[in-house]
């Protein structure tokens, strides 16, 4: 991971908290995806990052940060962003795309021992994966509610198209 990256990160993580109280329930099911831009150097770069991302499926609103190298891409209301095109069109720029955290509501279940988050009105789960038997614990509690939940994590798009795995840093029930 670049210098750039981990200087990054916490302002993502700060970013973050005050983003997951604005969200209500009755939004999106991907309701936003921060994705970090490698190579992205003037203004003229991030508006041709704006331009590309503006296409993908969902979405309503767009801040791209020339300085963090940071895209931010919101959902429109009742609306879900389609998360495997926002690389695809920060490549479709001409840059590399990066660390991708996203924030997903749906609900929690269980298959073959792993946890996953259903997103709502849609085929596409995320595999939820933290080392920590605290979260566990949380997730099976939460699963056990049934209540919808919202997620925020980095995203890794290995995977098929329905299937791909999310990196747990925050989950709320709504």
């Amino acid at each position: 991971m670049s210098l750039r990256l981990l200087r990054l990160l916490p302002s993502l993580l700060l970013a973050s908290v005050g983003l997951l109280s604005t969200i209500s329930g009755a939004q999106a099911e991907v309701s936003q995806v921060m994705v970090a831009v490698e190579g992205m150097t003037c203004p003229f770069c991030s508006f041709g990052v704006a331009k590309r991302l503006k296409k993908v499926t969902g979405v309503e609103d767009i801040h791209v940060d020339t300085d963090l190298g940071l895209a931010t891409v919101t959902a429109a209301a009742g609306e879900s962003i389609d998360l495997p095109q926002v690389p695809e069109a920060v490549k479709s720029a001409g840059f590399t795309p990066g660390v991708v955290r996203i924030i997903a509501i749906g609900t929690l279940q269980m298959e073959e021992g792993q946890i996953y988050l259903r997103l709502r009105n849609q085929e596409q789960i995320l595999r939820l994966s933290d080392s920590s038997s605290i979260a566990s614990e949380r997730l099976l509690s939460l699963m056990q509610e049934n209540a919808d939940v919202e997620v925020t994590g980095t995203w890794n798009a290995a995977g098929t198209d329905k299937l791909s795995e999310l990196k747990l840093e925050a989950v709320k029930i709504l």
